[in-house]
């Protein structure tokens, strides 16, 4: 198994082990193990606003968009 990599995640937040992290607040999904700077997970972490997703199927099935730094591509 892929481990994060790129960027200290400094925060557990409400994870649980998941691959991917939804920001609530911005209404977009990440992919933890292509995590980049620009994406701010520690922060989105901090202030309460991630929310564990096992896929991005299930992440845009919610209505969440990719993340441009750690994914790239959007959907909605």
């Amino acid at each position: 198994m892929e481990q994060a990599r790129s960027v200290l995640i400094t925060h557990r937040g409400n994870m649980n082990g998941e691959r991917y992290l939804i920001d609530n607040s911005k209404k977009e999904v990440h992919d933890l193990f292509n995590v980049k700077p620009d994406c701010h997970i520690s922060d989105i972490m901090k202030h309460g606003d991630d929310l564990p997703c096992r896929s991005l199927r299930e992440a845009h099935k919610e209505g969440y968009r990719d993340c441009t730094w750690c994914i790239g591509r959007s959907k909605k």
